[in-house]
């Protein structure tokens, strides 16, 4: 089954990122976010978006798709959106039923549970060591441009936009705790 999204002037059904658009599904309660073949904010290259977007859906599947029966995994699982791999997008229509599906990787994609709340940089945050621990023991080193999505009502909150990233950003985990916390 594809999906075609459209661009609501009645309700907001998207927001826009740096290397991805987010279609909100209010219907099914998911947010489907879509590569950008140009970032909105900084000069990158189509292949460079595309190599972020993937980098964040390898984090999702080392989370959601891993079948080992970790506490890191178990404790991750709580702190990330459920995570329902990718969707087969016809097209994307804006708010003048102007197809702009040219602008998107329509493949590059992936699906997560919607979440309500406000989000904030995860800087804004004192991040627990035993979430950074977890994120860095299943090699997901890129967070420290993570978002926070906090639910006023309950007070519980979700990481997203992280990545797996590479060894050298476990530098920016080391910048926001000691290193050798991150081995316990």
């Amino acid at each position: 089954m594809s999906i075609l999204i459209k661009k609501s002037k009645e309700r907001q059904n998207w927001e826009n990122g740096t290397y991805a658009m987010v279609y909100l599904d209010h219907i099914h309660n998911k947010a489907i976010k879509i590569c950008r073949k140009k970032p909105a904010t900084i000069t990158l290259g189509p292949q460079d978006t595309r190599f972020v977007l993937n980098d964040e859906i390898s984090a999702y599947q080392a989370i959601w798709d891993n079948r080992k029966a970790s506490a890191n995994i178990e404790l991750l699982r709580t702190l990330v959106p459920m995570y329902y791999g990718p969707c087969k997008i016809e097209a994307i229509i804006d708010t003048d039923e102007v197809d702009i599906s040219e602008q998107f990787f329509l493949d590059c994609n992936f699906s997560m549970d919607l979440l309500k709340g406000e989000s904030k940089k995860i800087r804004s945050y004192q991040i627990p060591d035993i979430h950074k621990r977890a994120f860095y023991n299943e090699k997901i080193y890129h967070i420290h441009d993570s978002s926070i999505v906090t639910d006023n009502n309950t007070n519980k909150y979700k990481y997203i936009d992280f990545r797996v990233g590479s060894i050298d950003d476990k530098d920016d985990l080391i910048d926001l705790m000691p290193f050798e916390n991150l081995h316990s």
